[in-house]
């Protein structure tokens, strides 16, 4: 069996999440498990029928709660428990976080999806998207964009053009 991870922000009804979903309830749960990890604790749109169809979702608490150091212990944690073959992150910049604990937890398979192009406003916002950006690159296996030009934003367009996917 494959263990997948999904990373999101939320499980509400998001293009991402249903298109997760669609692909989860179309998998072959015999030979593939999705779980998922959000960094909110609240109740999601998808909670239920996740649950129902054998999904297990990790609700994990937000990097402004935690403060860094334990927000990458949660992170940890829950790899070197789990033991995942696969982790799918689409979080935009804030993939780089899980990407990179999951690199050095063991995960083989880290997939960085990048669905927009939000510019940052401030120069930290700036600094701090920059070095995420750097991370993904470095520790992401596979990178993956709905378009081009959402790749080039979050990869850039040299990286996207050598190891990107633009997969829908």
């Amino acid at each position: 069996m494959i263990k997948i991870l999904h990373t999101f922000s939320t499980l509400d009804k998001g293009g991402a999440e249903s298109r997760v979903m669609d692909l989860y309830r179309a998998i072959d749960r015999g030979n593939f498990s999705f779980d998922f990890a959000v960094t909110s604790l609240d109740e999601h749109y998808y909670t239920e029928e996740i649950l129902n169809m054998g999904g297990k979702i990790y609700n994990l608490h937000s990097i402004k709660e935690l403060g860094i150091f334990r927000y990458i212990k949660q992170w940890k944690k829950l790899f070197k428990e789990k033991n995942y073959d696969v982790v799918h992150s689409h979080t935009g910049f804030e993939s780089a976080i899980p990407i990179t604990i999951a690199a050095f937890c063991g995960v083989k398979k880290r997939i960085t999806h990048s669905r927009n192009m939000l510019k940052p406003f401030s120069k930290i916002k700036k600094f701090f998207c920059f070095f995420m950006k750097r991370l993904i690159i470095w520790f992401s296996t596979d990178l993956v964009a709905i378009s081009t030009d959402a790749g080039n934003f979050l990869f850039g367009k040299r990286v996207m053009k050598k190891r990107g996917k633009h997969i829908t």
